[in-house]
């Protein structure tokens, strides 16, 4: 399998973004069974979506994760939907302006995530890494490369929101970026698997104790 994991450079007159910081953390070969391709986007509303479907085009993924900063968050923040709408009074990296615009004047409002959200967050959990589901990605940048990233591929693709490092420590971010690559290259449960690990002993039939098997004696009538 192949990932593509994407962060911002920073915006807003911010010297860092931990979503880049983390992107340049990630291995090739560190996610058993997957080849990791990194990339770092340009927090400008042209460049960004540029840079992000040249990659998808030229690498052809089979997974796909953009990273953002939540600058208020102490969590990282599975995005559920990307809303059509570039929205923001104050201008990108290169000046550039956009407030109340279609990001796709034919496109549908909404597009969801196509990430395996229950496996993300049960790998949360058991990685100790606080995680929770977002219902809105904003209306900046994160919002649009999500919304883009969703109408130009069919593969596994959706966002995260990380805190920033002040909020939460590096090996934390780390370690919860990992989960969240591992489960997106774990193959989907098959109907099978969903089947047994509802059904008892399903590996076999169900096995009959000593006492059951034998036949019962019928007490003798009184003369």
């Amino acid at each position: 399998m192949k990932l593509l994991v994407a962060g911002f450079r920073p915006f807003g007159g911010r010297r860092t973004n931990p979503a880049e910081w983390v992107v340049r953390r990630m291995r090739r070969g560190e996610i058993p069974g997957a080849e990791i391709v990194r990339a770092v986007l340009p927090a400008t509303w042209r460049g960004s979506e540029q840079v992000l479907l040249g990659l998808v085009r030229r690498h052809r993924p089979d997974a796909v994760v953009c990273l953002g900063l939540a600058p208020a968050s102490a969590r990282l923040r599975l995005e559920i939907v990307a809303l059509n709408v570039d929205h923001c009074p104050s201008p990108d990296g290169a000046r550039e302006k956009r407030e109340r615009r279609k990001i796709d004047p034919r496109g549908p409002w909404v597009r969801e995530t196509r990430l395996p959200v229950d496996a993300i967050l049960a790998a949360w959990k058991r990685a100790r890494v606080p995680g929770v589901i977002s219902h809105h990605a904003g209306t900046y940048l994160c919002n649009h490369v999500f919304y883009v990233l969703l109408g130009a591929t069919r593969a596994r693709a959706g966002f995260v929101h990380v805190p920033p490092r002040r909020r939460m420590k590096g090996a934390t971010l780390l370690r919860g970026v990992r989960a969240l690559l591992k489960a997106i290259s774990s193959p989907p449960p098959t109907v099978r698997d969903a089947v047994s690990a509802t059904l008892p002993n399903a590996s076999g039939p169900p096995r009959t104790s000593p006492s059951a098997s034998r036949p019962r004696r019928t007490p003798a009538s009184p003369r």
